[in-house]
């Protein structure tokens, strides 16, 4: 099922307002040999769907879920938020995963600072609330041109473990449009 509305802009360009979309899928017989983390392997699989919802040319929000066959467990569960004032860009995922999709239970946040066409610095965060800790520190930098993208990142992952130390890592990378991506080894 797929549902959408469409909408036109402030330059009278049409973009996507809301959009719907819900699945499932039913076979006559169990088949072992879909692996089993996408309910595919059942007679009816999980009922999967997707919404989206852009409040403004500015503005978006989306969910997404995994309502297991039996329509008692939520197997899937991710709501994103975006904002885009142009010069700044906001985003907020959350992702919660159980039963045999996954075991993960976490939030990403993150924000771009596009200083011009050419500049952009980011920063992004991720907190698992499995283990009531930060995960991952990222900040960027990159400079792009028409065929050229080149940027410095630095990673720092935490651990959870006391005896092991937080990992910080900083790469150089350099995309040649169409081509691909050189990266240099990560120093640590």
């Amino acid at each position: 099922f797929d549902f959408k509305v469409n909408k036109k802009g402030l330059n009278n360009q049409e973009f996507e307002k809301l959009s719907i979309s819900l699945g499932q899928v039913f076979s006559n017989e169990n088949n072992k040999d879909i692996p089993s983390e996408s309910s595919l392997n059942q007679k009816m699989s999980d009922v999967v769907g997707k919404i989206n919802y852009n409040f403004s040319e500015i503005g978006s929000i989306g969910y997404k879920l995994a309502l297991d066959n039996n329509f008692n467990d939520l197997n899937y569960n991710e709501i994103s938020a975006g904002l885009n004032f142009g010069v700044v860009e906001f985003n907020l995922d959350y992702l919660e995963q159980q039963n045999h999709v996954g075991d993960d239970h976490y939030v990403n946040t993150g924000i771009d600072l596009n200083i011009n066409d050419q500049n952009k610095w980011s920063f992004s965060t991720k907190k698992n609330f499995k283990t009531s800790s930060t995960e991952i520190y990222n900040a960027s930098y990159q400079y792009q041109i028409d065929c050229l993208t080149a940027g410095l990142v630095y990673r720092r992952e935490f651990y959870n473990d006391d005896d092991l130390e937080p990992n910080d890592s900083l790469m150089f990378s350099v995309t040649f449009i169409p081509f691909g991506t050189v990266n240099s080894p990560t120093k640590k």
